[in-house]
């Protein structure tokens, strides 16, 4: 993921993180997890944080942890529904939505 973000500061587990500013004012923060750096269980309460700045929440997770992290991030909801974003990346390094359905790829039967 380093490569599809240069410029990221990278801590010693090997995550990510970017803040998004507009004119001094904090617009987001996008956190790009490992598989370590994912199991955290500070994790919650930095992201609870994000959310309750008001900025927008941007997770990007390997793909064996992407569906945790959406159901995690689904308990908040309730307060927060579009205000975060969760991606996952496979070892490739595509990225695409969770939570949302792939396009088809190929015929479709009809049986």
């Amino acid at each position: 993921m380093v490569g599809l973000h240069p410029n990221a500061p990278i801590d010693p587990e090997g995550r990510g993180v970017i803040s998004v500013t507009l004119n001094g004012f904090f617009l987001s923060q996008e956190f790009i997890e490992t598989e370590l750096s994912c199991n955290r269980p500070e994790r919650s309460l930095e992201y609870v944080g994000v959310l309750r700045d008001r900025m927008r929440l941007v997770i990007v997770v390997p793909e064996s942890r992407a569906n945790w992290i959406r159901l995690k991030m689904l308990q908040f909801n309730h307060w927060w529904l579009f205000y975060y974003l969760v991606f996952s990346y496979d070892e490739e390094g595509n990225i695409r939505k969770v939570g949302h359905p792939q396009p088809i790829s190929g015929p479709i039967d009809a049986d």
